[in-house]
Parts: structure tokens; sequence; C-alpha cells
């Protein structure tokens, strides 16, 4: 439906970007807290050209803190159950290996990635 008198040439999908999405899912993160899951670190490739690259995760509870860390890098997470998921953004993370610490109500562990580019 088009409001003709207030915005006539609007487009929705105009300026929409693509983005690639990662998520670490919550029977994953609670696998590494309880030690009843498979924890291994996770990997996730991305190629040279790739842009928007996010990292979703899940909400540990009212209130989730998430520390991730590589190197030269550090990013403190914290919100509340009503702005989630916790989520950043991994486009101009170099390549390498990161932890990602979880303190909440609900759920709490350390989990490693590895990020990886491709030709």
């Amino acid at each position: 439906m088009k409001n003709y008198f207030i915005c006539p040439n609007y487009d929705g999908t105009a300026n929409i970007q693509k983005a690639k999405v990662e998520y670490i899912g919550f029977d994953y993160w609670e696998g590494c807290e309880t030690g009843k899951g498979n924890c291994n670190p996770l990997t996730f490739k991305r190629t040279k050209n790739e842009k928007n690259w996010f990292l979703l995760m899940p909400c540990g509870g009212t209130e989730t803190a998430i520390t991730i860390s590589g190197k030269s890098f550090s990013k403190e997470l914290h919100l509340y159950h009503d702005n989630c998921p916790p989520y950043i953004e991994l486009t101009s993370l170099t390549d390498g290996q990161y932890t990602a610490n979880m303190r909440a109500c609900g759920l709490g562990a350390t989990v490693t990635f590895n990020l990886t580019t491709t030709k």
C-alpha cells in the first residue's frame, strides 16, 4: 500500500543490503556450560569481499553480559531481555581465534570460535 500524499516514491526495499549471519545456539552454549555437549571450537568462514557479517548469540536470562576477545580485540556486550538477541559485527575482525564468555542468570560459559577468510 502506498501513501501517495506523504511519500509518493517510497520504496521499502531501497538501501537494503545483504548480510551474512552466523549463530551460536542456546543448546551449544549450554553444552559448553554443563560439559554434556559438544563444545569444540566453531569455525565461521567468509570470502575476501564479504561485507555485513554478524554473529548472533542467545540471551542468557533477564540480564546478559558477554565478553568477546581475541588478538588485539575485546568487546563487552551488556543487555537486558528486551534488547535480545546479543550480536556483534564480525566484518572488520581479523582472522584468528576468539572467545566469548557469557555471564547470565540462565546461561553461562565460554565458547571459542575461529574466523577464517577464503579466496
